[in-house]
């Protein structure tokens, strides 16, 4: 949610070399869209708040090496390649986000 998000934001400014952001599949701007992140967020305060949100959520990091011992990634990051939805999917992300309305999945 929007308050937990805050929270960690705060923890990373009160202690920046303790707290680590990596940049995953739910940062991306569409995911947001089609989970409700973004309904949250434009439901609470505005529209352009998102903006601002994905922009921070693009200049995360991919990767963090901590104490030079411990490789750390998020496993979900998506390809350059077409994803593939299923009839059975209840929308791919950029129709949730209102992109793109494909007439076949």
């Amino acid at each position: 949610s929007l308050e937990v998000l805050m929270v960690l934001f705060a923890f990373k400014l009160q202690n920046p070399t303790a707290v680590h952001f990596n940049r995953g599949n739910h940062e991306s701007e569409m995911t947001n869209y089609q989970y409700g992140f973004a309904g949250e967020v434009e439901a609470k305060y505005e529209a352009g708040l998102m903006e601002l949100f994905s922009e921070t959520f693009r200049h995360l990091p991919l990767a963090h090496v901590l104490e030079d011992q411990v490789f750390v990634v998020h496993a979900g990051l998506p390809g350059p390649e077409e994803r593939l939805w299923e009839d059975w999917f209840p929308k791919a992300p950029d129709e949730a986000r209102k992109i793109l309305k494909r007439e076949k999945q």
